[in-house]
């Protein structure tokens, strides 16, 4: 890991001291390695089924039951950056995320993923048409096809990275960006789901790709939602990595939970409608709750 660590931190100095300082101005992105995102993802995700799997589960309505995902996912993502904080009061950049999480677009997304459609189709519902360039729109086409035809096959990761470097080199620096994130999202997703399907549902075993493709498709487009909805202002503050792990984490969650843990292929009863009256407070208020009742400081 920590060799992993230390190449990771090489190729991000490198990588940077190599760009135009003016073209690094495009996107406010933190400093430190984006190559990482897809391992905090993946940590935010082993850390949530912990938790949740601990609660005792809401038999009310779906908005008591999102709130308490909510709350367990906020005390995953605290879990995930304890050790390597973000700010100096961790629980208020948890809100922070929290509070970039309620922005009803990710359920759009999710919604319109459920149906079959494609990354690129999904963004130019919600966002727009003129919000991605033509470079990344056939580059999230290309990345579908790859979720189609090799998702859990080893070669995925590989198909992946001839995918990313096809598309790179001749992408902006804006676009890079969103190449890199995507890519690695979709990559760490894949190894998370292929290693850890069976701790949310040891019935899924050898099954769990039969209707796995959408929250792996909800997981790499998580990083692009969240820098298209910062960069328009529906979410404020700048562009980072970190809050893009997280953003993307509770995609899988919001897209797979129910029907990984339930065992079934139907979609999630999680929808816009049922957020609208949820305040920033309760969510946070429970988030606090279930911290204390975890023993989390």
């Amino acid at each position: 890991m920590i060799k992993k660590l230390i190449m990771a931190l090489f190729v991000a100095i490198f990588s940077v001291s190599c760009q135009d300082e003016s073209s690094m101005k495009d996107l406010s992105i933190q400093s430190e390695t984006p190559d990482l995102i897809g391992d905090y993802h993946n940590e935010i995700l082993k850390n949530f089924i912990v938790y949740y799997s601990q609660d005792v589960q809401s038999t009310g309505s779906n908005t008591s039951d999102f709130v308490q995902i909510m709350a367990n996912y906020g005390v995953a993502v605290l879990k995930t950056y304890k050790n390597d904080p973000p700010s100096s009061n961790i629980d208020k950049w948890v809100e922070g995320v929290l509070n970039k999480s309620l922005d009803s677009t990710q359920l759009k997304i999710i919604e319109i993923l459920g149906t079959g459609r494609s990354m690129s189709e999904a963004i130019e519902i919600v966002f727009g048409a003129d919000k991605i360039s033509p470079i990344v729109k056939s580059y999230l086409i290309e990345l579908n096809r790859t979720i189609d035809q090799y998702k859990g096959t080893p070669s995925f990761q590989d198909k992946v990275n001839i995918i990313r470097a096809r598309y790179y080199g001749s992408a902006s620096q804006d676009d890079r960006t969103i190449i890199t994130w995507t890519s690695i999202l979709a990559k760490g997703s894949h190894e998370y789901w292929n290693q850890e399907c069976n701790n949310w549902n040891p019935s899924l075993k050898g099954r769990f790709w039969d209707f796995g493709k959408r929250v792996l498709v909800a997981d790499a487009i998580g990083g692009l939602e969240y820098i298209l909805a910062t960069k328009i202002g529906l979410i404020a503050g700048p562009i980072s990595w970190k809050i893009g792990a997280a953003y993307a984490a509770l995609n899988s969650v919001l897209a797979g939970v129910e029907d990984i843990l339930l065992n079934t292929q139907s979609r999630s009863s999680i929808t816009e409608e049922t957020i609208k009256n949820i305040s920033k407070e309760e969510i946070y208020k429970a988030y606090l709750k279930r911290k204390a009742e975890l023993g989390i400081n």
